[in-house]
């Protein structure tokens, strides 16, 4: 797998080579791939192999700093900038630059087109920074590193490696499936004429004797409606399509599309008088908000549940993020919880009522259970979020295990968090808004 993986020269361009240029030790493998490679896709291959599947474990488990595949495929696609023990110090089109928690370490990936189209260049390298000397003057790398020098040169070659080989099977798994030819008007015409008459209705089957393997294989059928996750404006007066459909397979969603979801810069944390203020105005124009909240998870039977430690909003455009500690907005939480021009819609509200009332002593008005919502027109399966957006919006909707169980109760939260907390709120206002936003 690492037999074309060679040591190369650090491009002047790299945005590892400051590193280099102030004297740490860097160091640069490449290796060649015989397609044109996106560096999201790039990044995403690298960030989601088997091998380094072990890595995010160990760092999880050790250092506290857990992080899914679908982590990586925000990374990639420039829509966070944090992912595991790394933050982003630096971006550029064909490159990304992160930065280790501990501030010691760089890791840095870049693709390179290669002439007349033969495919791409992959880069991969790493960056330590010396340790100050008491003089403030040079410094030292430390016997760790020197001691597992050997072992780094071993492992960056198979983590290349292992990128490489996960994105050439992609483009064999692509190369290797067949193209439906283009039908002619005479070839339509022909199968329009030899179609066989639709058969009549088969005898509905008793319940009891229906197999239950072979209903999950019914595929999913979304709303026949305009996509509301690119339609320019809201689809608030579409009056509901036809009965849903049955609840989706995990197989099944994971076929979808993905969800398109709120990026950072469009979520703010709620701490200032001012950002209270201009949250109050964009939820009061909209009049349909989503809304949910998060607690910190307890893990024993008899431990405390004190939460919700963040309760969250969503606009069309904008989600605003609320931590409730002693630095809490209390009055602007007062204010849109209990307002009754601000519709707030989500899933399991029902959950969130008494922790609401106990720990901020305010109620939840003009609400709208999604859920309830799907029942009514025709769902008998209670939905949550996740299986709403697939039937609803036709899109896969992915919750990262790892960020649902962290510490909501943390001073600062990340920006995994964030994106998490706020795309639940907003993800039961698009499906609200699909449904034609039913509220009297």
């Amino acid at each position: 797998m690492t037999s074309s993986i060679r040591p190369g020269e650090l491009p002047a361009h790299a945005l590892l080579a400051r590193y280099r240029d102030v004297g740490g030790f860097t160091d640069c493998w490449v290796v060649d791939v015989p397609r044109p490679v996106t560096h999201a896709e790039f990044v995403e291959a690298f960030y989601t192999t088997t091998l380094f599947g072990v890595e995010r474990r160990l760092l999880a488990w050790f250092a506290g700093k857990p992080s899914s595949p679908e982590d990586a495929r925000l990374l990639a696609d420039a829509r966070s900038d944090a992912f595991a023990a790394w933050t982003v110090e630096g971006r550029a089109p064909d490159q990304l630059l992160l930065c280790d928690f501990t501030r010691r370490t760089r890791s840095w990936l870049m693709v390179e087109p290669l002439a007349a189209g033969a495919g791409t260049r992959l880069y991969f390298g790493s960056a330590v920074v010396p340790r100050r000397a008491a003089t403030g003057v040079g410094g030292r790398m430390g016997v760790a590193f020197h001691a597992l020098s050997g072992f780094h040169a071993v492992y960056s070659r198979a983590l290349l490696g292992a990128a490489r080989s996960r994105l050439v099977r992609a483009d064999v798994a692509v190369s290797s499936t067949p193209a439906m030819p283009a039908p002619t008007a005479s070839s339509a015409s022909q199968a329009t004429l030899a179609m066989p008459a639709a058969p009549a209705s088969p005898a509905p089957v008793p319940r009891s004797q229906r197999s239950p393997r072979a209903a999950s294989a019914a595929p999913v059928a979304p709303l026949p409606a305009p996509d509301p996750m690119t339609s320019a404006t809201p689809n608030r007066h579409r009056r509901p399509g036809p009965a849903f459909r049955e609840r989706p397979t995990r197989e099944q969603i994971a076929a979808l599309p993905p969800f398109d979801p709120l990026p950072l810069e469009r979520i703010v944390v709620v701490e200032t008088a001012e950002q209270a203020d201009a949250a109050l105005r964009a939820m009061t124009r909209a009049r349909f908000v989503g809304f949910d909240t998060e607690s910190k998870p307890t893990f024993t039977r008899d431990a405390v549940r004190d939460g919700p430690h963040v309760i969250q909003f969503a606009t069309g455009d904008q989600g605003f993020i609320v931590q409730v500690n002693d630095r809490t907005p209390i009055a602007f939480l007062r204010d849109v919880l209990e307002s009754e021009a601000i519709v707030k819609v989500g899933f399991g509200l029902d959950s969130d009522r008494g922790p609401l009332e106990h720990k901020l002593h305010t109620r939840l008005r003009a609400s709208v259970e999604v859920s309830q919502v799907l029942r009514s027109l025709g769902h008998k399966q209670a939905l949550g979020a996740k299986a709403a957006v697939a039937v609803v919006l036709g899109r896969r909707l992915t919750k990262s295990k790892s960020v649902t169980t962290s510490n909501w109760g943390a001073p600062r939260l990340s920006p995994q968090q964030l994106l998490y907390a706020a795309n639940d709120a907003y993800a039961a206002l698009k499906v609200f808004e699909a449904m034609g936003s039913p509220y009297p």
